[in-house]
This record gives C-alpha cells, sequence and structure tokens, in this order.
C-alpha cells in the first residue's frame, strides 16, 4: 500500500449533471462523510442546478466546469481546453487523485489525469454495453468502481482487468444533521396524499427509468384500488415529463398520480409510501432502493442491473421483468392486497440494508480505493 504525507489526500471529484438523483445524493454522501484528517474532497460540476447549492453547504471547495460530450462530434474541439481546465485545477489545488463520478467524463478525467501524474478512479453507475467500455477509456483508468458485481462482470468480460476493478456497493445510513424543516409547498404536497394508500418512486425522470410501465399498470390497479395513489418524485428529462403527464390524463389518473418535482429531501416522501416502485429498464444498482428499504418499505423493481443483487425475491420485495406491464401489476396488488406481507417485507428490507449496505461499509471500501492507488505529489 502506498505511503502518503501527513496532510490528507487530495481528492477531486468530477461530475457533469447539475441536477441531484442517486449519483449525486451518494457523491454528497461521500462528501459529507469523508474522514477529513485523510482526504481533503474537491468537486468540478456544472454551475446551473441544485448540486453546487448542496456543495456550498457543506463548504467543499468547487469550481464550476463544463463537460463535452465524449461521444458527439461537435464537441471535439472543446475537448482540449476541457483536459487543459482539468490541469490547470489539478496543479491549482495540488490534487493527488481525481476520481470521476461516472463513466461518460472518464477519457477527459484520464487525459488530465496522465498529463499531469496523477492517477484516475473511473465509477461506473449505469449499466453498461461491451462496445462502451473501450469507448470510455474505461480499460485506461486507474481504477475503475462498479457500484454492482453485475457490472463488474461487464468490464471484466470487456476487457477491463481484474486487478483494476473493485466492486463498491452504495450504502446508506443516518444523516449528521436533522433534516431542515419542510418548506409550506411541501408540506401541501404531502397533505394531498395523507390518508390515501400509496405507491411511490424517486427518480430522474429518463426513459430508461420505465415510468410510463408503471402509469399504464397504476391505471389497471385502480380498478380494484380506486382510491389508490401514486407520487413521482423527481425532474429530468422535458419531453418524457410531458409523456407521462399526457399519459396520466389520458387513463384518467389525473387526481391519482402526483408529480411532486425534484426534493432535496425525498426521504420525506418515501416515509409516506406504502410501496416503493423502481420499474427501471436500465440500473447500474438503484441506490433510490437502499434509501427506501432502510425506512422499511416493501420494494417492487424490475431484474435489470445490480437490483437484483440488493432487493430479495419475496423476502423484501418483488422482482418483475422489465418492461412488462402485466407482471408489475400483478406484484402491486400482490402487496396492495396483503398488507402483513407489506410489512414483513419492509422489516427484511430494513435488516438487509444495515447487515450489507451501511454507509460504514460503503466508506470503507471508498477509502481503500483510494488507498490503494499510488499518488504522487
Amino acid at each position: 500500500m502506498a505511503q502518503f504525507p501527513n496532510k490528507g489526500i487530495r481528492v477531486l471529484y468530477l461530475h457533469g449533471v447539475a441536477q441531484i438523483g442517486g449519483a449525486e445524493r451518494e457523491l454528497l454522501s461521500w462528501l459529507e462523510f469523508l474522514d477529513r484528517k485523510r482526504f481533503e474532497p474537491y468537486v468540478v460540476c456544472p454551475s446551473n442546478g441544485p448540486l453546487i447549492t448542496e456543495l456550498e453547504k457543506l463548504h467543499i471547495p468547487h469550481i464550476s466546469f463544463s463537460f463535452p460530450a465524449w461521444r458527439k462530434l461537435f464537441h471535439i474541439f472543446l475537448r482540449p481546453f476541457a483536459v487543459y481546465k482539468l490541469m490547470s485545477i489539478i496543479r491549482r489545488w495540488n490534487i493527488d487523485l481525481l476520481h470521476v463520478n461516472d463513466y461518460w467524463w472518464a477519457p477527459l478525467g484520464i487525459l488530465a489525469g496522465r498529463f499531469t501524474g496523477r492517477p484516475c478512479l473511473i465509477h461506473v453507475r449505469q449499466e453498461i454495453e461491451p462496445r462502451k467500455v473501450s469507448q470510455y477509456w474505461l480499460d485506461k483508468g486507474n481504477l475503475v468502481v462498479p457500484v454492482s458485481k453485475s457490472i463488474g462482470n461487464v468490464l471484466k468480460d470487456a476487457g477491463v482487468s481484474p486487478k483494476n476493478i473493485q466492486v463498491l456497493l452504495s450504502g446508506v445510513g443516518a444523516r449528521k444533521d436533522p433534516i431542515s424543516p419542510l418548506p409550506l409547498e411541501t408540506l401541501a404536497v404531502l397533505q394531498q396524499i395523507k390518508g390515501q394508500p400509496v405507491m411511490g418512486t424517486v427518480a430522474n425522470l429518463f426513459p430508461r427509468k420505465g415510468l410510463q410501465y408503471l402509469v399504464e399498470a397504476m391505471g389497471q390497479v385502480k380498478e380494484l384500488f380506486p382510491n389508490i395513489f401514486l407520487v413521482i418524485v423527481g425532474t429530468g428529462d422535458d419531453e418524457y415529463e410531458r409523456h407521462l403527464r399526457t399519459q396520466v390524463e389520458s387513463l384518467g389518473l389525473t387526481n391519482q398520480v402526483l408529480f411532486a418535482g425534484f426534493q432535496a429531501n425525498p426521504e420525506i416522501f418515501i416515509s409516506q409510501f406504502d410501496i416503493f416502485v423502481l420499474p427501471s429498464v436500465l440500473e447500474g444498482l438503484g441506490i433510490v432502493l437502499l434509501e427506501a428499504m432502510t425506512l422499511g418499505k416493501p420494494i417492487v423493481a424490475t431484474t435489470v442491473g445490480g437490483i437484483p443483487e440488493i432487493v430479495q425475491h419475496e423476502k423484501t420485495g418483488l422482482l418483475v421483468k422489465p418492461a412488462d406491464v402485466d407482471d408489475l401489476c400483478r406484484a402491486l396488488l400482490t402487496l396492495c392486497q396483503n398488507p402483513a406481507i407489506c410489512q414483513r417485507m419492509g422489516e427484511e428490507a430494513k435488516n438487509r440494508v444495515a447487515e450489507t449496505f451501511s454507509r460504514t461499509r460503503m466508506m470503507e471500501g471508498l477509502y481503500h480505493a483510494y488507498e490503494s492507488r499510488p499518488v504522487s505529489r
């Protein structure tokens, strides 16, 4: 293991999304709980979203940065300038180690790291096709950190050396600080669902989350449970959100589906759900499932990516085939009709998170990843 000076290892986190979803919440969790005697965190990210606000609350040094798309031809002339700016930031802050928070920005981090002599870790949070391993240079990083074993297997099969792969399962736990009082508009939203059986999800609104299948299944569940209510927390693709809202209207669900938008404290909403649903067609792990399980919620989710590594079928929830409305509807009805099963699964879910997906275990794995890579001053 590498030997380090007494001052903390300076880690520069690269993240190219301004909004806050599961990946961003995990990044903020790392930053909040990082052992500052061993590590000093710095962040580069876009400036036009709530992530910057949260970084300022945590007093994390950050610089606004625009990440050019690696695979878009018209961004080709922007890449050298982006790499040069990253190199300048690395030198200005005397960074020891780069941590790319998802593979989309891996080549930029790898290039900046090579030109400055710094190692680069690449987190892989998405289900990934084998061809993208070489397209995004994942075989060239110092260490690749997938969030599930299934992603790790894809990386290995696509040519990444096993010695350069460290699976790091996500983890959740209690916050250091109490949750801030809810704003009045959030309280008003929660009041709408009070006293009704509630299904809910928290997700970035992108087609890969499969929310259109959940809305369609909701239309069928309503036939047996006319007072059922669905809450969708999150923002994302405007066109996709318009499609979902049109679908809700066409199915006559306008008064039973609530689009709650972005929420800084989604756990407040999750606490109100009777069933948590994640109908993804693509998913790396599903951090939000851990957040729901730690609150004792039974899960209905698809068998994609690392989800089966979290949700134990018929023990902590029910797993269904992706993009299969009938299968999803059957699972939702099973739980709606059996409150005792919901309660049992919720308790099992809470225990599973505490045993396997604790924040402490995640942070220890993160420290190992940092300290096992040689750094240069």
